[in-house]
């Protein structure tokens, strides 16, 4: 980590990078550690998450918001599923969710059928979902968050209800 910081030309970029590590450190590793069960493999996952979150600091404005934090956990989900590519050879589609995912969480019951559908959902249609009827945001507030229009937001919730609705279907 500290490597990556002494690359870091901007002081307000070098001191962003430190208050994400120690804030988001931790959660990190723990998200590695439901792809992967070495530590050494946690470690790398965690190292290049890091890296590629500091090559776009500048794109992070404000280090404690859901904006972050699922820049955050998408990015840390990407490079554990990386890591755990190269080690096994196998394919994205191969890892299922589970109810443990990280993320928003809601508070559900998991013998139901949409809380299980949830779970199946991709991370940032389920954030979405959850983020607009179990948090309560509006449109206006996640386009804020989120950093895209409120269109965009309303295509997005739309695109994951289908989503949701072709899994309950399912049954």
């Amino acid at each position: 980590m500290f490597v990556c910081l002494q690359i870091i030309e901007s002081e307000d970029d070098r001191s962003k990078s430190e208050q994400l590590f120690d804030r988001y450190a931790g959660l990190m590793y723990c998200i590695a550690s439901k792809y992967l069960s070495n530590e050494q493999d946690r470690e790398d996952a965690v190292q290049t998450a890091f890296e590629a979150i500091i090559r776009n600091i500048s794109k992070l404005s404000v280090i404690d918001s859901p904006q972050t934090y699922s820049y955050i956990v998408n990015t840390i989900e990407s490079k554990s599923i990386d890591v755990l590519r190269r080690l096994h050879k196998i394919e994205k589609q191969t890892i299922e969710m589970n109810s443990n995912y990280p993320g928003v969480q809601a508070e559900v019951e998991i013998d139901d059928e949409l809380a299980t559908a949830l779970t199946r959902l991709p991370s940032h249609y389920r954030e979405i979902l959850l983020l607009r009827y179990d948090c309560g945001y509006t449109t206006k507030a996640l386009s804020s968050m989120l950093g895209i229009t409120r269109s965009n937001v309303q295509k997005q919730i739309w695109r994951a209800k289908e989503a949701l609705s072709k899994l309950l279907g399912e049954r």
